[in-house]
């Protein structure tokens, strides 16, 4: 009896008793009709988690997906617009090998994707040199089944180690070591296998961007890989 003191001083007056007898007929009525339809508390309990798991794997969709690439390409003496609306291609003996990190995430456009890349290339053949390069890029998924494909172009900057002996052989003697980078990709995802990698054409370029840093550059078309990590 000792123990009911406590609950008689809360509900002492009117209006405490009044409001707790008004709880317990909600809570209670609402017990009875959810259990009439088979909807119990712990069924609720489930729903909520239910909802949350939803809410969070929603969230991770919209999160950042990071990507490794790797690509190799040869040079070729053509400008970009030769490259891409002529189909020219006279290959010269220099060769290039390039290791990506990118990060992607959807934008408020389904199919348009926003990517952060930070690229490694090693020059072989004419010329023997390290060159770094950082671009921000869109990407458009223009299909998604059953082979999803996309379009890539991004803008950057391009540092080489030495100055390009390749850019200074094709008479571009105004060449610098920092320069833009632009890239044109197009992108076939596999879904068949697990990881969903890609495979992917571009044409990594170090530009003067129309006279910006120079009137020189260098386009290399590539075949490269990429893969989730």
């Amino acid at each position: 009896m000792k123990n009911c003191y406590p609950i008689k001083s809360i509900i002492k007056n009117q209006n405490s008793k009044f409001m707790l007898i008004i709880f317990l007929i909600i809570f209670y009525s609402s017990n009875y009709s959810s259990a009439k339809d088979g909807y119990t508390n712990k069924n609720y309990i489930k729903d909520i988690f239910k909802i949350s798991t939803n809410e969070l794997n929603s969230n991770n969709q919209s999160s950042e997906e990071m990507y490794i690439s790797v690509y190799h390409g040869q040079s070729v003496d053509n400008s970009l617009k030769e490259i891409i609306f002529e189909g020219k291609r006279e290959y010269m003996s220099s060769y290039v090998n390039i290791i990506a990190l990118s990060s992607s995430r959807v934008t408020q456009f389904p199919n348009l994707h926003f990517e952060k890349e930070i690229l490694l290339a090693k020059h072989t053949g004419m010329q023997h040199h390290l060159e770094t390069d950082l671009a921000i890029n869109f990407r458009w998924q223009f299909v998604n089944e059953p082979f999803p494909l996309s379009l890539g172009y991004g803008n950057g900057i391009s540092y080489a180690e030495k100055t390009p002996k390749l850019e200074l052989a094709k008479g571009h003697d105004d060449t610098k070591r920092l320069l833009g980078y632009i890239m044109v990709d197009f992108e076939i995802e596999i879904p068949l296998l697990p990881t969903k990698p890609k495979v992917f054409f571009r044409i990594h370029h170090r530009s003067g961007i129309l006279g910006l840093f120079c009137r020189c550059g260098s386009n290399f078309p590539s075949f490269g890989y990429k893969s989730k990590i």
